[in-house]
């Protein structure tokens, strides 16, 4: 019996494996909804729509597709785990393409929907119409040791970029070969990644960081892009995960770039 049960398990486990790996990674919308799913063990599975966003755990249920919200309440003494379901019904998926349906009642009313939302991998998001013109990038000082950055793109790919890090993670002493005042040039590989980013971001669709919280401890992001003769604006404090890796590339420039420390002072856009 022990080893029926053990079999069991192996076998569930390995099916559940199996349809993490067909959906996992980040899926969006026309409408910029978003699904992301990483893991099926925490709560590190996001769920946005119409400027509203949760983390939330997720199983697979057949072909439901089962984001919950567990909590505990002082209702109850904190007795009782409650699960709220955010449950859609995968109609189909490949590579590039998820089709789901609302079926629970918070689902339905988080995308004030009951009809079919296609989805597309946030990987395969092209746009052979984007024109880069110039990107600036600012992060604010954290209650711990974020690092301050001020930088600047042009479409020449030269970059000015000044910052403040801390060593290892310190409070108070500046990491000094990270930080000041640089200047340096993308590679075309890097250039071609940036411009990839931006686009598969959707950045240029958000809405200015509509119902974001700017009110706590966390390091504030700002993104002013430049575009096919638009300007997008973007200040975010918890950014979406769609912005994520744009915004690990921006962070993470100058560990890309050979950069050359200079005395001029920059007065970047904010």
């Amino acid at each position: 019996m022990r080893n029926t049960l053990l079999f069991s398990f192996v076998l569930l486990s390995q099916f559940c494996f199996g349809q993490l790996k067909s959906v996992k990674g980040n899926w969006v919308s026309e409408k910029n909804e978003t699904l992301s799913i990483s893991d099926t063990t925490n709560n590190d599975n996001h769920l946005a729509s119409n400027g509203n966003s949760r983390n939330l755990y997720i199983e697979f249920l057949n072909d439901i597709l089962s984001f919950q919200e567990r909590f505990y309440s002082s209702s109850d003494n904190y007795k009782k785990l409650n699960v709220v379901k955010y449950d859609l019904k995968i109609e189909e998926v490949n590579d590039s393409l998820l089709i789901a349906t609302p079926v629970s009642e918070a689902s339905k009313r988080l995308f004030k929907s009951s009809e079919a939302i296609t989805f597309f991998n946030q990987e395969f998001i092209q746009d052979s119409s984007f024109v880069f013109e110039k990107l600036t990038f600012h992060t604010s000082a954290c209650f711990g040791s974020c690092p301050v950055i001020h930088l600047e793109i042009s479409s020449d790919k030269t970059l000015k970029y000044s910052s403040n890090f801390y060593k290892e993670k310190s409070f108070n002493e500046t990491d000094t070969a990270r930080s000041g005042n640089f200047t340096g040039t993308l590679s075309d590989k890097l250039f071609d990644e940036l411009r990839d980013l931006i686009i598969q971001s959707k950045i240029t669709a958000l809405q200015g960081g509509q119902n974001q919280m700017l009110c706590c401890d966390g390091a504030i992001k700002t993104i002013i892009l430049y575009h096919n003769g638009l300007r997008t604006y973007y200040k975010v404090m918890f950014e979406p995960r769609i912005l994520r890796e744009l915004i690990s590339f921006l962070t993470t420039i100058d560990q890309n770039v050979d950069l050359k420390k200079v005395e001029e002072k920059f007065s970047l856009e904010r």
